[in-house]
């Protein structure tokens, strides 16, 4: 009875092993077929990435002639790159910001108002004895702290003296110099002035981009279209920003 009894429970065990080792095989199956999967959509997302690259330097080097990539910023290229491969993540996705975006194509925007341009007036102040206190006037105070201080000409100042220049306004002291700068420099009075650099400046401005809506991590996909285009016009048009401002230093040398 005993011998029996042994017999029945081994069986059951030896049945229990089989269930077992065959669920094993199964979990382990699996497993292989999930390593497999994984590694298969990481190389192709790495290709997809990298092809993707490869795409975006093409649209850049083809409308970018080398005379203007030449008097790019430092790492101008590679902020291009980042924004635009951050820009076809949005638009495949339906609920992201796009302050990524439109960080990196200001970035070099402000760089080149630097360069080209606010650098070379606090070295016109300089050379022309012109540094003074500022009049009561916030644009005034503001242009003040740029030759003083060396702080940044902000895109929004940047408009309001474009403007004011544009439009005959009664300027002030400081904005006069600036204007005097702006005209002796030919090459800075045709591209910020004769052309359609204040136009799209003033688009910019209108949606807020790279103000409120930046800094509040709010920019649509519509919001980033349109700045996009406003900044390179998807490589197709050659009045944007970073081309006319690029541009005009090549025409300078």
């Amino acid at each position: 009875m005993m011998d029996k009894n042994l017999e029945q429970e081994n069986k059951e065990l030896k049945e229990k092993l089989w269930h077992a080792q065959l669920w094993m095989k199964k979990e382990l199956a699996w497993a292989q077929r999930n390593i497999i999967y994984s590694h298969t959509k990481k190389e192709n997302e790495i290709l997809a990435s990298s092809s993707r690259e490869e795409t975006i330097l093409e649209q850049i080097y083809s409308f970018f002639p080398p005379e203007v990539l030449a008097h790019f910023p430092e790492n101008g290229v590679s902020h291009l790159l980042s924004s635009e491969i951050i820009f076809y993540q949005i638009i495949s996705w339906l609920h992201v910001d796009g302050t990524g975006v439109i960080m990196w194509y200001q970035k070099i925007l402000d760089m080149m108002i630097e360069s080209y341009i606010t650098k070379w007036f606090r070295k016109y102040i300089q050379n022309n004895g012109l540094k003074s206190s500022p009049e009561n006037s916030p644009l005034e105070k503001s242009l003040f702290s740029i030759i003083d201080k060396n702080y940044i000409l902000s895109l929004w100042r940047l408009y309001q003296i474009l403007s004011n220049i544009k439009g005959w306004k009664n300027l002030w002291r400081h904005e006069q110099n600036f204007k005097h700068f702006i005209y002796q420099k030919s090459h800075l009075k045709k591209s910020l002035l004769e052309s359609s650099f204040l136009l799209q400046l003033e688009r910019l401005m209108n949606i807020h981009a790279v103000w409120e809506k930046r800094h509040k991590w709010i920019l649509s996909k519509d919001d980033t279209r349109v700045s996009r285009e406003i900044f390179v016009w998807n490589f197709m048009r050659k009045d944007c920003l970073l081309y006319i401002l690029a541009e005009s230093q090549s025409s300078e040398f």
